[in-house]
């Protein structure tokens, strides 16, 4: 008698303790409550490893769009054809070769090439830049008005010489007036203050040991910002800060002069899809006129590069996969220290009939939950530290793919899940008769 009325009393009880999903979800929520200074630490843990995870990659995102961006901008449709260094005494193993003089130009320039858009000169030598009391060693080009559209790095400030406008004493000229136009890196050297102040200034240019003065009309932007990207992650080496200064455009530029001999040609495609076919082409124009000159096509240079900022940014982007791993042990030691509180609660609802599910899902609701709630406030506090912290200081827009958040913070989520994991683990595996036994004894 006594055994039919306890079977039914004890499967009702049994009954009871298996509660419906939502129970345990308002479970998991009053849980959090009840453990303020656990769950503050645990959601600020996970707000600021969001928040962490997300500047990385809006910074890294935004740095290599901004390098990909100036490499194109570094005439990837051009293709330069520069007459070979010779010495004197080449001729004598027969190894003399003729350079791309004026004729060779405009034969070039008349010849109406499949694909040709535009052809320029270039001529290059060694000079003394100076602005008192600032005085550089520099490369001196001297080109056309089309360089400035065939280089399209864009205008810092001022503006690019036009056709017409005089050279700053081509070689044996003598000193004479003339206009100039500084890179950004040359003009930071000769105004530290303000690179855009040289705009208007006077400057001698010292060619063949023979000074001329130049007036300048604009400051070229540095297309290369791969150096300030490097410095970002690296700010305390001085070897990579000085190594990675080659990286530095330098030069200025003046318009060429009959006097000046020629160091070579740039030929513009018409598009940059015109470029592998325009090539070959360049290159029997030459080899028609037993003209050797080294053929250096940019799109070639720049997809090297372009693939070097990939693998730079995919290393950087280890980063944030490192917070992953901090979260996951930070949370884990706490969820594992708050738990073994609660294991003598837990041992009674054991015992009242509570399944391992029904007490080990709890814990990992907490986790998911406070993961959820952390987003909204990670993703706030890295839009504010992109805006007014990153950008300013690195000098490029940050960049946050939406595509790359659609999968980022359920992967957050996953990682606050998988922190609770261990704790959940140790619950599933209570044995109630061993923890109530250790309480009583107490």
């Amino acid at each position: 008698m006594t055994r039919e009325s306890s079977a039914p009393a004890g499967a009702g009880a049994a009954a009871g303790a298996r509660r419906p999903r939502g129970v345990l979800l308002r479970d998991a929520a009053a849980s959090l409550r009840r453990r303020p200074l656990r769950t503050t630490l645990v959601f600020l843990t996970f707000a600021l490893g969001f928040t962490s995870a997300l500047v990385t990659v809006g910074t890294v995102d935004g740095g290599s769009a901004r390098i990909r961006g100036d490499l194109e901008n570094l005439g990837p449709d051009m293709i330069a054809a520069l007459n070979p260094v010779r010495f004197d005494f080449a001729t004598l193993f027969g190894a003399a070769v003729a350079p791309i003089d004026r004729a060779v130009l405009a034969e070039l320039a008349s010849s109406e090439l499949p694909g040709v858009r535009q052809v320029v000169p270039i001529s290059f030598e060694l000079v003394i830049a100076a602005r008192a009391p600032h005085t550089r060693p520099t490369l001196l080009m001297a080109t056309e008005s089309g360089f400035a559209d065939l280089m399209r790095t864009g205008v810092l400030a001022g503006r690019f010489f036009r056709a017409g406008e005089t050279h700053a004493g081509g070689a044996g000229a003598g000193a004479g007036a003339g206009v100039a136009v500084l890179d950004e890196a040359l003009a930071r050297d000769l105004s530290p203050d303000d690179p855009a102040a040289m705009v208007g200034e006077e400057i001698t240019i010292t060619r063949g040991g023979v000074p001329a003065r130049a007036l300048v009309l604009g400051v070229m932007r540095d297309p290369i910002t791969l150096r300030r990207h490097l410095d970002v992650y690296d700010t305390q080496s001085a070897a990579r800060s000085i190594g990675a200064r080659r990286l530095e455009f330098r030069n200025v530029y003046v318009p060429i002069s009959p006097r000046d001999s020629l160091s070579g040609v740039l030929v513009q495609a018409e598009s940059l899809d015109a470029v592998d076919a325009l090539a070959p082409r360049v290159e029997r124009f030459f080899e028609e006129r037993k003209l050797t000159p080294f053929l250096h096509v940019q799109k070639l240079w720049t997809r090297s590069l372009v693939d070097m900022v990939a693998r730079f940014s995919s290393v950087l982007q280890f980063i944030w996969v490192l917070d992953l791993v901090a979260v996951l042990i930070l949370v884990g030691t706490i969820s594992l220290l708050a738990i073994e509180e609660r294991f003598g609660e837990i041992a009674l609802r054991r015992v009242e009939g509570a399944r391992i599910r029904d007490v080990a899902l709890p814990v990992l609701l907490d986790g998911a939950i406070l993961g959820a709630l952390a987003l909204p406030a990670g993703y706030a506090l890295a839009r504010l530290l992109l805006a007014k912290v990153v950008e300013p200081l690195f000098g490029w827009e940050s960049l946050l793919v939406p595509e790359k958040l659609a999968w980022l913070a359920p992967l957050f989520v996953g990682v606050a899940v998988l922190a609770n994991g261990l704790p959940a683990w140790r619950v599933a595996r209570l044995a109630p008769a061993a923890v109530l036994g250790e309480r009583a004894q107490i």
